[in-house]
């Protein structure tokens, strides 16, 4: 079912929505243009990297506003995320936003008789934003002007194979295995055919539920430093897996070790 975009509501991490549907093939090209302002749409967590397909559900005026707008020209926005805790209270104000989104490309919608949409989005590229336009009259929703974050990062092949190699082994035996989306991310990873860039987007928003190191994924232009920070993190999680089988006892109930 698509999200909720209501902060008011929690919601569970969204890279568990439809990550797997989110690969896009080095044939596909997407233009943005970052010389033009572009709508933003804030949530309270890191909803979406570059490669991640995710649904969401489209009720508040403004939001209403700026998705009928841009289907009308390039189906583009950028999902960013709120600074601190003052969203709570200034929600349906303008409270401060963290630097790093992501362009997202709307892939599919539905439109409600009540004028709600329903859409999926495809996660584009990283950016920046650069400057926050002021409020403008008519304009219900807020919009920035970005700059691009790492579109001319030129991968060194030997690395990404070595990462992919990394992540076949880690995907494939030993601790890992236990998680439940380790086998879908390993049918990918085992396709030649999804480039190495791509499965290393799809590993993080998988495999990775911490919000810190989402957004330090987000906002990092060299794809070796994400490389890096994706596989570390996959690292601790391996080794906290191996302590935790350590501490279990084969009979006992459900739940219950001993100390």
């Amino acid at each position: 079912p698509p999200r909720r975009t209501d902060p008011q509501h929690p919601l569970p991490p969204a890279q568990h929505a439809a990550p797997l549907q989110s690969i896009v093939s080095d044939e596909t090209s997407i233009c943005v243009n970052f010389s033009r302002p572009m709508p933003v749409f804030p949530l309270d967590s890191v909803a979406l990297l570059p490669q991640q397909a995710i649904p969401l559900h489209i009720f508040e005026p403004r939001y209403r506003q700026m998705i009928a707008r841009v289907l009308d020209t390039t189906g583009q926005f950028a999902l960013a995320t709120f600074a601190g805790d003052r969203w709570k209270q200034e929600y349906h104000g303008r409270p401060p936003l963290r630097p790093a989104v992501c362009v997202a490309q709307i892939v599919q919608h539905e439109r409600t008789d009540d004028g709600r949409f329903a859409i999926m989005v495809q996660g584009i590229c990283r950016a920046r934003i650069v400057e926050e336009l002021p409020p403008e009259e008519g304009r219900l929703y807020r919009a920035a002007r970005l700059e691009p974050v790492g579109l001319d990062d030129a991968a060194d092949p030997e690395e990404l194979d070595e990462v992919r190699s990394l992540l076949e082994e880690l995907l494939s035996e030993g601790p890992l295995t236990r998680m439940a989306a380790a086998a879908p991310v390993l049918q990918f990873v085992r396709d030649p055919d999804v480039p190495a860039v791509a499965v290393l987007e799809l590993a993080a928003v998988s495999l990775i539920h911490r919000q810190d190191l989402l957004y330090r994924l987000l906002q990092e232009a060299e794809l070796g430093t994400r490389a890096r920070l994706v596989l570390d993190e996959l690292s601790q999680i391996e080794s906290l897996i191996k302590r935790a089988e350590a501490q279990g006892t084969p009979n006992a109930p459900k739940g219950v070790s001993w100390n």
